[in-house]
């Protein structure tokens, strides 16, 4: 996955203060809850590094989202006007 450009961040960080981004988000986590689950009673190889490949894009994201309002901040940091 390739890191979010400022205007993804900016935009996602918008996106925050809507309920139905939270609502998005809620079942975002309890996917990545699921797939987390699902890969610890599993026993085949190949769909175990399936479930943790979602794991970690599901995660990636997540991370992205929850961090846009930072990562703004830095880039203001480094790069006054930018945003």
């Amino acid at each position: 996955m390739i890191p979010p450009n400022v205007d993804v961040l900016k935009a996602v960080f918008r996106l925050q203060s809507n309920k139905d981004f939270a609502d998005f988000l809620k079942w975002m986590e309890e996917s990545l809850q699921r797939q987390s689950i699902d890969n610890a009673f599993n026993t085949e190889m190949v769909t175990i590094y399936q479930t943790q490949g979602r794991c970690l894009e599901l995660i990636a994201i997540l991370e992205h989202i929850r961090g846009s309002h930072d990562r703004l901040k830095e880039i203001e940091k480094v790069s006054p006007g930018m945003i």
